[in-house]
């Protein structure tokens, strides 16, 4: 199938995917934006909003572990409306959650379907790129930060309406729409059997670094989200509207970096532009932490922050996309659930680290500083071999 795909029906599925990861930016990152207005809502401390992104990390590994063999076997048409409808029903729910155990069981909903959703998009580029997928899988993770810039908006408009659970309301509906396109993404995987017949096995000692890496990635990039818009409120004591512009600069940098790493991975390698990358996160983050209660600071180092996380996750996967060719479905779905461990446990820690005090940016600095030496570790290995 792969072979007989005609290049007007590659564009179709381009677009397709494009505009799904569009609406994908916008409706993940409100759960961390809103986490203010949840544990309100709720009548939780501050310090346990965290917990939200734990149970949507909860259900994204879980999800992540089958989706990702699935992706090796299924049609993509069966597959990806799957995740977009989920993750409607999910946003839906946190509108109209009565509870907090409502509110937590559509966190963990949203999870499943973004543990689908998020492999398939990435190995999908990958599969009909296999030459070069470094580029586009960053442009298409250049266009979810396009949506996740608007995202954070959502929210002040909500505000701005007395409602800031319509955001929710919002990007359920684009979700919902967009399932239909999803259902006619005609694309079968390839073979992973080798000579023999038999599925190709994946070696666990070449994993392992890799684990790590989208641990850390995963839990910085989710983490930061979740946390930014607290740091600016409550260290700078900035009012809503400025705090969730910080957030929008954050998502703003990440999205401009995409784009350009995306062009850069055309000539330089993966590994290269990740080191850089992770030197401009710790950057961000040490110049956050010098002056955390200086509002202007605080929203141009939350820029900066976004300009290193942004490529991190495309060239983590078209680091794996390169290790791993043959069964990257099963490779992609093994790293992000445990690449959403990070998610699972990093924002809780941080929110226990900022105390109601602040976002506690500490924690994000010292994980930064340990995928750095992830990195070179890959990088030496890479070299090696």
């Amino acid at each position: 199938m792969k072979e007989s795909l005609s290049l007007p029906g590659k564009r179709r599925i381009t677009i397709v995917l494009f505009v799904s990861v569009f609406i994908l930016g916008v409706g993940l990152p409100l759960l961390g934006t809103t986490v203010e207005d949840l544990t309100i809502r709720f009548d939780m401390p501050i310090s346990d909003g965290g917990l939200f992104q734990t149970m949507m990390a909860v259900g994204a590994i879980a999800a992540a572990l089958f989706a990702g063999r699935l992706y090796d076997r299924l049609n993509a048409r069966i597959m990806l409306p799957v995740g977009s409808a989920v993750m409607a029903a999910a946003l839906f729910g946190l509108y109209f959650a009565p509870t907090r155990v409502a509110a937590m069981a559509s966190a963990l909903l949203l999870g499943l379907g973004f543990g689908n959703f998020m492999i398939g998009p990435n190995v999908l580029m990958a599969r009909l790129n296999p030459d070069n997928p470094a580029g586009p899988i960053g442009t298409i993770n250049f266009v979810f930060g396009v949506g996740a810039i608007l995202s954070p908006q959502l929210v002040t408009l909500g505000a701005a309406l007395s409602e800031v659970r319509l955001a929710y309301l919002f990007a359920a509906s684009l979700l919902a729409l967009v399932t239909i396109p999803l259902a006619f993404v005609n694309l079968c995987p390839p073979d992973d059997r080798d000579e023999s017949g038999n599925r190709r096995r994946i070696d666990i000692v070449k994993l392992i670094p890799f684990l790590l890496l989208f641990y850390c990635v995963m839990g910085t990039e989710v983490s930061f989200g979740t946390w930014i818009v607290p740091q600016v409120r409550l260290a700078a004591g900035a009012v809503l509207e400025m705090a969730t512009f910080a957030a929008s600069m954050f998502w703003a940098g990440y999205t401009l970096s995409r784009l350009l790493f995306s062009r850069l991975a055309r000539s330089a390698k993966p590994i290269t532009l990740l080191v850089i990358s992770i030197g401009v996160v710790v950057l961000g983050l040490s110049i956050m932490l010098i002056a955390p209660t200086n509002q202007t600071v605080a929203i141009s180092s939350a820029f900066v922050i976004g300009v290193g996380i942004g490529p991190l996750f495309p060239l983590s996967m078209a680091l794996a996309s390169d290790a791993f060719p043959r069964s990257l479905g099963q490779v992609t779905g093994i790293l992000s659930a445990a690449g959403n461990i990070g998610p699972l446990t990093v924002p809780w820690v941080q929110g226990r680290i900022g105390a109601g005090q602040d976002g506690g940016m500490e924690l994000l600095l010292g994980l930064a500083v340990v995928l750095m030496g992830i990195v070179l570790f890959i990088r030496r290995r890479v070299t090696e071999a």
